[in-house]
């Protein structure tokens, strides 16, 4: 069937909701549902992980972005051993998930 790539449209709108679909344009044209939701950012995450990117939850790249810019302020002491590793594991974390960092978003 060759390489699939999902995307993800809006299908249904009430006056209290909007529905998006995720799914698939099939060779014949015709979009090929896989999942239903509500929230778009939810249908974006679903649609990058169907395309094999990453996907995390808005509260765990939070949780990162706020440890990078804490655990920033201690780089380079040579009093917090594997401060410097671990801040690097944090940054490549962030760009996995393909976050915004703390020190980039201060620059903004």
């Amino acid at each position: 069937m060759g390489n699939i790539m999902y995307v993800y449209k809006e299908t249904d709108r009430t006056s209290d909701h909007v529905l998006y679909t995720v799914g698939y344009h099939a060779p014949d044209g015709k979009f090929e549902p896989e999942s239903d939701h509500t929230d778009p950012a939810r249908a974006a995450d679903r649609v990058a992980y169907l395309n094999g990117g990453h996907s995390a939850s808005p509260e765990v790249i939070a949780a990162l972005v706020k440890a990078e810019a804490f655990i920033s302020g201690f780089e380079g002491d040579t009093m917090q051993d594997g401060i410097d590793e671990l801040l690097s594991e944090v940054r490549a974390l962030i760009q996995k998930v393909g976050a915004t960092s703390a020190l980039v978003q201060l620059e903004n």
